[in-house]
């Protein structure tokens, strides 16, 4: 197929934002089928505070409220995140399908946005379709795709892209349409997300250094007023909100120089999109490959044959100003501070505008077969990662293991092990471990709780060594099934439950750990029914009765939470004296419930 058959495929008029759709869909179509919640977020945006979103006025509600619903002092003030959740459910109500195929199309439309912001930008058309391509395919954006809770990147990509573009059509043809439109998308990007703040100076410096116009003009005071007037609009609307301080400026300042590090993190990420993650801590941030980016980058411009270092340094400033103002989500919020995959989202686009400000004519000239081939081959490889990737945000169990997996050293990925029934072997192995002796006198000594993480990890890789010449031990798969837990690794724990239950039906105390897990992995139908089968296993089980209560409170069963709240306590061990209010409280004739 010649080369000018391939441009008409590929590039002619409206073709290329076809190909991006395509290629959307087809990746994460089956998105779609993804129906349970992660419980990071989601479910507390959607279903907890379904009654703020389910109906179309609402909207002029979320003007006025936090972004979680708070009655006051919340810090997440974005009023349109807030409203595409109340189209969503429009789609869909409770049913996450309509979510996600709101995150899908929030996405085709920022690729389509990349390709024509890059056209805007003065890159040719060809190159243009190529990157936008690799931004839809990316694997380290799939998280803003398929975690209904990271739409709010792809949302104001959706609004800053446009913005850009506005603005370098005012600037090259000064009118009041592009004026205004640039105006009010700015305008919504500011309600979309905080980062958006940082696009005046990010615009002053394209056209300062890269347009070369001079700012003592007309045009800048108009700019200047108008992103003044949205600032302000946006600091007084936000009061009105009742939203909480910021908090001290000068602490948020020292902790984001703190965090400049973690640029490495995210600038391998795209280049390396190998070591993906969910929310690692700064102890787990590899920068290796952040590090090798740069030398590549270094490398790639020093052999070019021409560079234009204007763009280069506006890119540059495009990835660090809408990626640093996200470190000040981490102040007060949670603690050790989290980063993000999806973060990286707008500032991806910036590091694509070095290579495409680098010409090799004339030094590298690969053949046009070679060329296509390989770019062929990585959108592929590309592809294949994100499809991949995006399987664990299927559900609590598969990203509470990817979260855990990818940041070992976050602790509050280590759930509460003491909820479990730790089987005896484990117990023996752990005290020995502490006293440096196997004659211990478990009843006495043993607590849960006293798990430390280095211990976890140590007797899960002792008992991984055992599994391998004892594969059909019931009591092994139990106690990996306990460390597994222990260290947050749901779906593996699911798995060796699974098998010990096979080879050992009769153990109650598997069963009810087996419900803990279910119930910490919120599939409570799961959970139910393992916690009710380890007391027909043994009748006396008190724990099981009292988390059968809470079970069936959530679930606003209120006869069988009274029920098995009686059984806890005729057992000796009530539940907590405020639930059993709670519980009695809605059987009452005023207000029972069936």
């Amino acid at each position: 197929m010649t080369e000018k058959a391939l441009q008409s495929i590929f590039l002619e008029r409206w073709h290329p934002y076809a190909w991006i759709a395509l290629a959307s869909c087809l990746l994460y179509g089956h998105v779609l089928t993804f129906s349970d919640y992660t419980y990071y977020d989601d479910y507390v945006l959607i279903a907890r505070n379904f009654s703020h979103i389910d109906e179309l006025s609402d909207i002029s509600h979320e003007f006025f409220e936090d972004t979680f619903h708070q009655a006051q002092g919340g810090n997440f003030w974005r009023p349109i995140l807030t409203i595409t959740f109340i189209l969503s459910a429009q789609i869909s109500g409770l049913d996450l399908w309509g979510y996600h195929l709101t995150d899908i199309v929030l996405h085709l439309m920022a690729s389509m946005l990349v390709f024509g912001a890059l056209k805007t930008l003065g890159i040719r058309r060809g190159p243009a379709f190529v990157c936008s391509l690799l931004f839809c395919l990316h694997p380290s954006l799939t998280q803003a795709v398929a975690w209904i809770s990271g739409r709010n990147d792809s949302l104001l990509a959706v609004f800053i892209l446009p913005c850009i573009i506005f603005f370098v059509k005012f600037l090259e043809s000064p009118s009041v349409k592009w004026y205004l439109l640039h105006v009010l998308f700015f305008a919504f990007s500011m309600l979309t997300k905080e980062s958006a703040i940082v696009l005046p100076l990010l615009a002053l410096y394209y056209a300062a250094v890269v347009k070369k116009q001079n700012l003592y003009s007309l045009s800048t005071a108009l700019l200047l007023l108008g992103w003044g007037m949205v600032l302000l609009n946006w600091q007084i609307s936000r009061g009105i909100a009742q939203m909480g301080p910021l908090g001290d400026k000068w602490f948020a300042v020292k902790t984001v120089f703190s965090h400049l590090p973690v640029l490495f993190l995210y600038l391998g990420k795209i280049f390396w999109p190998f070591d993906l993650a969910f929310a690692p801590v700064q102890a787990d941030v590899n920068f290796i490959p952040g590090i090798a980016t740069i030398l590549l980058l270094a490398t790639a411009i020093v052999l070019a044959k021409t560079r234009n270092w204007r763009m280069i340094t506006f890119g540059v400033l495009w990835f660090v100003l809408f990626l640093v103002p996200t470190f000040f989500h981490h102040i007060g919020i949670t603690h050790p501070p989290k980063f993000y995959e999806h973060r990286i989202y707008l500032s991806f686009i910036g590091i694509m505008m070095i290579p495409l400000s680098l010409s090799f004519a004339g030094r590298f000239a690969p053949s046009r077969i070679f060329s296509y081939t390989s770019v062929t081959l990585a959108m592929v490889v590309l592809g294949v990662l994100s499809y991949n990737h995006s399987f664990n945000f299927k559900n609590c169990f598969t990203l509470s293991e990817f979260a855990a997996r990818t940041s070992p050293s976050d602790a509050t990925q280590y759930p509460r092990v003491q909820m479990m029934h730790v089987p005896e072997d484990l117990i023996r192995q752990f005290l020995a471990r502490q006293t440096r002796t196997s004659s211990v006198d478990l009843a006495s000594t043993f607590q849960a709780s006293s798990f430390s993480t280095q211990e976890i990890r140590s007797l899960l890789k002792e008992t991984e060594q055992a599994k391998l010449s004892r594969p059909d031990d019931p009591t092994l798969h139990h106690g990996l099934a306990v460390l597994y837990f222990a260290r947050g690794y749901y779906v593996r724990s699911l798995e060796e439950f699974q098998m010990a239950a096979t080879e050992e039906p009769e153990n109650a105390d598997l069963q009810f750990n087996l419900g803990v897990l279910c119930y910490e992995g919120h599939a409570l139908g799961m959970a139910e029914q393992a916690w009710l089968k380890a007391l027909q296993l043994d009748p006396l089980m008190a724990e099981a009765h009292q988390d059968l209560c809470y079970l069936f409170y959530e679930q606003k069963q209120y006869e069988k939470a009274s029920a098995h709240a009686q059984e806890a306590s005729r057992l000796g061990l009530p539940v907590t004296p405020g639930l059993a209010a709670e519980v009695q409280k809605f059987l009452r004739p005023s207000g029972r419930q069936q």
